[in-house]
C-alpha cells in the first residue's frame, strides 16, 4: 500500500445559470480549442471545457486578474468551502444567495 496517495482535490457544483451570458461567451472562447494562446485568459482563471457543456474551472489562491463579478463571488465562495475546482454544468442547480441569469 502506497504511504502517499498524493492530493485530493475538492470540487464545487454550480449551475452555468449562476453566470451571465457573457461570461459563459468568455468560457466558450476561452477554452475554445480554435483559440490562439496569445489571446490569453479573457479575465478568467484556467478552465477547461466539461464535454459538450459546461466548464471546469480552477479556483486560484485570489481572484487578481478575474474580472466577472458573479465569477469571482463563487469562486470566492468555492475557496472558503475548501474546493480548488468549480463545475459549470447547466444540470446543477443554481445556488442559494447568488444570482441567477435567465439566458
Amino acid at each position: 500500500m502506497a504511504t502517499n496517495d498524493g492530493p485530493v482535490c475538492k470540487y464545487l457544483q454550480v449551475s452555468t445559470g449562476n453566470l451571465s451570458k457573457e461570461t459563459a461567451q468568455l468560457f466558450e472562447r476561452y477554452t475554445s480549442p480554435d483559440r490562439e494562446p496569445c489571446e490569453g485568459n479573457f479575465g478568467l482563471p484556467v478552465a477547461y471545457n466539461k464535454g459538450e457543456y459546461g466548464w471546469f474551472a480552477h479556483v486560484p489562491d485570489d481572484n487578481e486578474g478575474i474580472e466577472p463579478p458573479e465569477l469571482c463571488a463563487l469562486l470566492d465562495y468555492a475557496r472558503s468551502l475548501g474546493c480548488n475546482w468549480i463545475e459549470f454544468d447547466c444540470d446543477n442547480d443554481p445556488l442559494d444567495g447568488f444570482p441567477v441569469f435567465d439566458w
